[in-house]
């Protein structure tokens, strides 16, 4: 019988910066090449949240490898990668952080220094990311072509929701906007820095162009998500005919899931998210 490799909070450090982030990955260790998933979390979350360790459950006892990974400057640290304890890394934060974060995943799984090559299927690199963690997701799998498909979960279309005019204006002004994270009461910070590369690399941040370069893409979304409207997964559709839809009814931005999540099993919503995934990778795995 294959034993189960569970590997929690490991670091991976950026080469030629001082930049460090955490992982989970975990496989049966058949000898087998699998297909290895990276999940992406979103905006004022992090790889530990709510449900996330069940989904990795989830899809190990279907034989996938699977990587959830905190992005470097999501507020979490090294040592304490539940709580937002670094709100000046949080501060500090943008978009193409977050995709040099994925960048530097892939490249070391390419390069056998987080899973041994015999353990995944190099032709079957998956990316699932919840909310602007699909975003990212999008945006990487149409740079990258190591990446076999793509899942967006109650993903966002344009990545100008999280750069509203009153928060443009501040940042123009040289201000610190601030963030309110109802759950834990922070007010969290995001510098000017933030408007500056999102207006230097506009082009490469266009979720909807990046969409519609993918040849394999499913987009997840609740019809009662009140974070990012469902408006946002028929934009995503729009940009690419050959993606698939899946709206689940009544469904909420997080599938039903919360923070802390105490429950043993999925909530009823999720796992319904995580069926339509796993059919949707083993249809393409057919095709390939």
């Amino acid at each position: 019988m294959a034993k189960h490799i569970l590997l929690k909070n490991r670091q991976l450090a950026l080469e030629n910066e001082n930049r460090k982030f955490l992982y989970d990955l975990s496989y049966a260790a058949d000898g087998k090449e699998k297909p290895l998933i990276i999940f992406l979390h979103g905006f004022k979350g992090f790889k530990d949240w709510g449900n996330f360790d069940l989904m990795m459950e989830y899809f190990t006892q279907l034989n996938y490898a699977f990587i959830k990974m905190n992005f470097s400057h999501n507020g979490t640290t090294l040592d304490s990668p539940l709580e937002f304890n670094d709100l000046d890394r949080f501060g500090r934060n943008n978009f193409i952080i977050e995709l040099e974060d994925v960048q530097a995943m892939i490249d070391r799984l390419f390069k056998d220094e987080i899973i041994p090559s015999r353990e995944w299927d190099k032709r079957k690199l998956l990316l699932i990311g919840h909310s602007r963690g699909g975003s990212i997701a999008m945006l990487k799998g149409s740079e990258d072509k190591r990446v076999l498909a793509v899942v967006s979960l109650a993903g966002v279309a344009d990545l100008k929701k999280f750069l509203n005019d009153k928060d443009i204006a501040l940042w123009r002004k040289g201000e610190t906007v601030f963030i309110d994270n109802a759950r834990t009461g922070q007010k969290m910070p995001l510098y000017p820095q933030f408007l500056e590369s999102y207006v230097a690399n506009k082009s490469r941040l266009d979720v909807v162009a990046a969409a519609s370069k993918l040849n394999h893409l499913l987009i997840v979304h609740g019809s009662a998500d009140s974070t990012v409207s469902v408006d946002n997964a028929f934009a995503l559709k729009n940009s690419n005919p050959s993606a698939e839809l899946k709206v689940i009814e009544n469904a909420d931005h997080t599938f039903g899931g919360k923070h802390p999540y105490i429950e043993k099993v999925l909530p009823l919503n999720f796992k319904i998210v995580c069926d339509l995934i796993a059919d949707y990778f083993q249809n393409i795995e057919f095709k390939n």
